[in-house]
């Protein structure tokens, strides 16, 4: 298993709510999921913004937040990140 590290941000209500139902449809640990759903991020932006190769491998995050919601993470990742 690789080293991981801990990773924290503060986020709105609204947003903490959709991540944890799509999470809680996924089957995955929030672990999994954020990691998941932050690898999928760098992949399509590494691929110009198409869609990565591994999106069936789990349940996707619903259409309508999938993107708002990988905004929304990275925006918040860079203004209060706290890496532990």
């Amino acid at each position: 298993m690789p080293a991981t590290k801990n990773l924290c941000a503060q986020i709105s209500l609204e947003l903490h709510q959709k991540i944890s139902e799509a999470r809680e449809e996924s089957g995955l640990t929030t672990a999994q999921y954020i990691t998941q759903l932050l690898t999928e991020y760098y992949e399509m932006k590494e691929n110009g913004g198409n869609s990565c190769k591994n999106v069936m491998a789990s349940p996707p995050l619903p259409l309508e937040y999938r993107f708002q919601v990988r905004r929304s993470l990275m925006r918040m990742l860079s203004i209060s990140l706290v890496v532990w």
